[in-house]
């Protein structure tokens, strides 16, 4: 199907041409040319690496250095740049003294500012990729989101696509959003089927055939005068597919030469069935169109005409009575009759039909229209000609003008342009930044807050070049959030913050936890996304993440939770009275994914409260750490946390240990699941008591949540951090910390609401504004 598409309309292997290149160009590929960079090589080489030889490298070093990462062979300033989220993280490490471990030999203050400050230093500079983003296709969420915007039509076709990879937590990131060639094939046939979905073909039509056309049985010839003669019993047939059932009209202009007793008779047959019978009397010099209505299926129709009274006298006294022949001049279908109702979508895109415009100028409006929205931005005349182009094959090919129509949409689902998000429209500003240009806001704005295209407010106010104010801002962040599309923050922002999507392949053991469906699955996903969606509509606080006295229940969730006074299927709110309950952190979906599936697993659950609620990653484990013996014998023998802490002996994995398993123990009165208990597997009392290498106890789902509470600065900035990672396209940058730590300020002076952090981000100069490639922090 695609081969033979290509083949007839080979103007559109451009556009994938064009698709190809963009997949395998990165900004990381150019190697910038800085006396910077020279200065950070020689800077490293005297002053940072002497501290890291000295104070790293004795354990990361070797094929089994910690979390498989080993400095002893870095020597060049490429090579941090070139592993961003590594060496952020060691940067972190470093600045919060985490790392050295305790035991280890310390580095002074000034060396863990040097540190902290060249790291700094090397991802703001030009082959740190400032603090641009890489050009990117939509994923799947947004792709799907997009046609449903743009074509009016009711398909996902992007289910059918691969897996999107995932960077900083998200599924959006540049970096990491490559194209295979299973996608590009992917990418044809769902333009394919969303350009014949959202366009309607014209159901009727005027099939005309000359006599030539027709294949003739019989004692037949062709005349001078391009009519088929029957000089005998003989018949004309032709073969037509028929797209659309319905009543139909054939239509037969014939003549006859009269003998005999009778008028030259014309049958007609459609499918082998006789449909009518005509007596033609018609001459060479007036032919007459003689017709008949009748149904045709979808399918193949034959139909065929044919003269079945010949009649022969040789002998006749009158010569003009000796021979009665037929003559077919020609044969015309018309049909489907009756009125043809075309779809929202057909009526919204092709607006301009050829009855109140010359065809190609009718083409040029739809197509100049359609681009626009789908490019997310006004085209040039180049790229109205290319698509006029692909019309005009079309056209030429001898297909209708919506046909014409249909394959361009086609082109332009298949176009770069659609296909990527590049932000390459901007205005300098001085001080080695840029503004992004309107249309590339307005799209940074939609995909952030709806995972879709603009609307045709965010186009007019883009046009209007007004989307740089700070005040027309706001005002779309509140329009754009009571739309019901806004819907999208919780199905692809928060489902990724919170790890969500996991969820949906996890299977924990049937036998240590029955009852555990995907219907139940379902509905724990269902709680947590509706949870924030309902915050995000209702401009909650952020701290209701934390801490909150009602959540979405249905029954089987509920009856899972040990609450009654729920009834039915579907999830509604609930006010909790059980203060076990409250924030994300008690909900089940969270307690799932972060549990191994035969147990809980607290070091899972610290590590995801430091990754995901206070924005302190932990580094992965170092490899042939061991796992803890999970058999009956083990668990019978001694508790989790007895095995926890032979485990945390090594000194590699003490120290990370320490900070990850209080958090991870005071959850630990929730099973795998999310179910409470008050005992564990061996029937011993749940120790949910914890206490921070600072002293700071954190005991039991109460303690975990004081504790937070206190924290919750660090917890907003957090949240700042992977939204602007959301928003945005990119990790975050060392540069990035003030505007971070600002938005942080605000929301709290603000009475922490969620919209008051969408807006602090939506008006920030990370959001609206990037570095130029030459800048060279000093």
């Amino acid at each position: 199907m695609t081969r033979r598409f290509m083949r007839r309309y080979p103007m559109i292997l451009p556009a994938v041409g064009l698709v190809v290149l963009a997949s395998v160009i990165s900004p990381r590929q150019v190697e910038a040319q800085d006396s910077g960079a020279v200065d950070l090589q020689a800077e490293f080489t005297n002053t940072v690496r002497p501290i890291i030889e000295r104070y790293c490298e004795p354990c990361h070093s070797g094929d089994d250095a910690p979390a498989g990462f080993g400095i002893d062979g870095i020597t060049h300033l490429t090579q941090v740049v070139g592993d961003p989220d590594r060496w952020n993280q060691v940067r972190n490490f470093v600045a919060t003294s985490h790392m050295p471990p305790p035991e280890a030999d310390q580095p002074s203050q000034k060396e863990r500012d040097l540190i902290v400050d060249w790291i700094d230093r090397a991802m703001s500079s030009p082959l740190g990729g400032a603090n641009r983003v890489t050009i990117r296709r939509l994923n799947r969420s947004e792709y799907n989101n997009t046609v449903r915007d743009l074509l009016y039509v009711d398909l996902t076709p992007a289910d059918d696509f691969p897996s999107d990879d995932v960077g900083y937590g998200f599924d959006n990131i540049g970096d990491v959003l490559t194209i295979s060639p299973l996608l590009m094939e992917k990418y044809f046939a769902a333009a394919g089927l969303l350009a014949r979905t959202a366009i309607s073909l014209p159901a009727f039509r005027e099939i005309v055939l000359d006599a030539s056309e027709l294949t003739t049985s019989g004692n037949s010839n062709m005349t001078p005068d391009g009519d088929i003669g029957f000089y005998s019993v003989g018949r004309a047939t032709t073969r037509q597919r028929i797209e659309t059932p319905g009543e139909y009209a054939i239509k037969v202009t014939a003549w006859a030469q009269q003998a005999g007793p009778e008028i030259a008779k014309l049958e007609v047959r459609v499918n082998g069935r006789v449909v009518a019978t005509f007596d033609v009397e018609g001459t060479r010099a007036k032919p007459l169109q003689y017709e008949v209505p009748t149904n045709l299926p979808v399918g193949v129709a034959e139909i065929s005409v044919g003269f079945i009274n010949d009649y022969y006298r040789p002998d006749a006294a009158d010569p003009r009575q000796r021979d009665r022949n037929l003559y077919v001049r020609s044969l015309v279908i018309t049909g489907p009759h009756g009125v043809q109702s075309n779809p929202k979508s057909h009526d919204a895109i092709v607006f301009v039909t050829p009855a109140l415009l010359e065809h190609r100028s009718a083409a040029r409006r739809v197509l100049s229209s359609f681009g626009e929205r789908a490019f997310r931005r006004p085209v040039t005349r180049e790229e109205v000609e290319n698509l006029l182009k692909v019309y005009d094959l079309v056209r030429k090919s001898g297909d209708s003008y919506e046909k014409g129509i249909q394959v361009a949409v086609q082109a332009v689902l298949v176009s770069p342009s659609f296909l990527f998000r590049a932000e390459l429209d901007s205005t300098p500003i001085g001080d080695g930044q840029e503004w992004l240009g309107h249309y590339e806001i307005a799209s940074r704005l939609s995909y952030f807050l709806w995972s879709s295209m603009p609307d045709e407010e965010l186009f007019d106010l883009a046009r209007q070049g007004r989307l740089r104010d700070p005040e027309t801002l706001r005002a779309q962040v509140d329009r754009m959030l009571a739309d019901k599309k806004a819907d999208a923050l919780g199905e692809d922002f928060a489902a990724q913050w919170l790890n969500l999507r996991l969820l949906e392949t996890l299977s924990p053991d049937e036998e240590v936890f029955a009852g555990f469906t995907d219907e139940l699955k379902a509905s724990m996903i269902g709680e947590t996304t509706m949870y924030f969606q309902d915050l995000v509509r209702n401009n909650g606080s952020v701290l209701r993440l934390l801490d909150s006295d009602y959540t979405f229940l249905n029954a089987a969730l509920a009856e899972h939770y040990g609450i009654a006074g729920v009834t039915g299927d579907h999830l509604r709110r609930f006010e909790l009275r059980d203060r076990r309950r409250g924030g994300v952190l008690t909900h089940g979906s969270v307690l799932t994914v972060t549990s191994n599936p035969n147990r809980t697993s607290p070091p899972k659950r610290g590590k995801w409260i430091l990754d995901n609620i206070l924005g302190t990653p932990q580094p992965p484990p170092p490899p042939n750490v061991g796992v803890l013996e999970d058999s009956r014998e083990a668990i019978a023998a001694s508790s989790l946390r007895e095995r926890l802490e032979q485990h945390r002996t090594a000194p590699m994995c003490a120290s990370c240990h320490a900070r990850i398993d209080p958090l991870g123990f005071s959850l630990e009165n929730f099973d795998g699941v999310g179910r409470w208990r008050d005992v564990d597997e061996a029937n011993r009392p749940i120790d949910n008591l914890g206490e921070l290498p600072d002293g700071t106890k954190v005991d039991g789902v109460e303690g975990i949540r004081s504790y937070l509470l206190a924290n919750s600065d660090q917890f907003v900035r957090a949240l700042a951090s992977k939204m602007m990672t959301y928003g945005v396209g990119r990790g975050m940058k060392p540069t990035d910390d003030e505007i971070i730590d600002r938005i942080q300020t605000v929301v709290a002076e603000r009475g922490y609401k969620i919209r008051e952090l969408i807006k602090q981000i939506v008006v920030s100069d990370t959001f609206l504004k990037r570095t130029t490639e030459k800048v060279t922090r000093q």
